[in-house]
């Protein structure tokens, strides 16, 4: 089973991408990465956040902006509980 929680210790990179790839025929989500890795996303449309066992994740290709403010707040509550 997966954990529901995410662990954020000291030193670990966390970034949370909006994607913005125009021409694309798959939904912009926006994704959480630990240390450079794939482990939550958010639905377009939807404040639903899905915990990922640690995923390789490429923005080759691909653009995005950093979330902020109160959203950001938002994934990074829901992710350690």
């Amino acid at each position: 089973m997966m954990n529901t929680t995410l662990n954020i210790q000291t030193g670990t990179k966390l970034e949370v991408l909006r994607e913005t790839t125009r021409d694309w025929n798959s939904a912009n989500h926006t994704y959480v990465l630990k240390n450079d890795r794939l482990v939550a996303y958010v639905k377009h449309g939807t404040n639903e956040v899905i915990m990922l066992n640690p995923l390789n994740f490429s923005k080759k290709f691909r653009t995005f902006i950093n979330v902020k403010g109160d959203e950001l707040a938002d994934i990074v509550f829901s992710l350690t509980g």
